[in-house]
């Protein structure tokens, strides 16, 4: 939220990606308050190699996936930068 509020982050793919994490935060924030600290879980996915892979909720999906896509857009976004800056020193030359 500081990122988003003091305007370091000017990717509206990262903006998106960011709210992702915060929304998914906040819905087990509210899970946690409203349920007496437990987190209600309710996707069970039945991995086959694994017993009991894995019990998650909505807001579980959106805070891994919003991270994933956060380290893919800094790493897109780095790399752009970087091309960006090589190709203004080889004008420079």
């Amino acid at each position: 939220l500081y990122f988003v509020f003091t305007n370091k982050i000017k990717s509206w793919f990262l903006h998106i990606t960011g709210a992702m994490v915060v929304a998914g935060g906040l819905g087990n924030l509210i899970d946690r308050l409203f349920r007496g600290g437990l987190v209600f879980d309710y996707i069970d996915v039945n991995f086959a190699p694994f017993e009991n892979f894995a019990v998650f909720n909505f807001a579980d999906c959106l805070v891994v996936v919003g991270v994933i896509l956060v380290i893919i857009g800094v790493f897109v976004e780095d790399y752009q930068e970087n091309k960006k800056n090589k190709l203004s020193q080889q004008e420079g030359e």
